[in-house]
């Protein structure tokens, strides 16, 4: 094995130990996450409303009460990655709740607000 391959093994290794870490919520895990936080309560954190785990076909309109993972922070109000992808910082919401709650934070990126 040349150099070049054992750093891009080494670089896998690192990769993996980051993303399977329990403490963090990685991108490829949202669907758990999601299934996890709803089987604990189905209701949005936000409004209380009864969610729904559903996953419409690409094109297809979601709906209002379909259950989302949102954060309670927002990347802004913590001080690392790890922090934002923390289990306490995230929540079921309603996919309603968490789309207002990201169009008012892009609306502050933009200073509309």
């Amino acid at each position: 094995m040349d150099e070049e391959e054992e750093l891009g093994l080494e670089a896998v290794r690192q990769w993996k130990e980051i993303n399977q870490s329990p403490s963090t919520i990685n991108r490829y895990s949202v669907k758990r996450v999601r299934r996890k936080l709803f089987r604990e309560d189905p209701h949005c954190y936000w409004c209380g409303r009864i969610t729904v785990l559903f996953d419409p076909p690409i094109g297809q309109r979601t709906p209002g009460d379909t259950a989302t993972v949102d954060h309670i922070k927002d990347r802004r109000q913590v001080a690392s990655v790890s922090e934002y992808r923390a289990p306490e910082n995230v929540v079921l919401a309603c996919y309603g709740c968490n789309k207002r709650r990201n169009d008012i934070e892009q609306d502050r990126r933009e200073n509309k607000i």
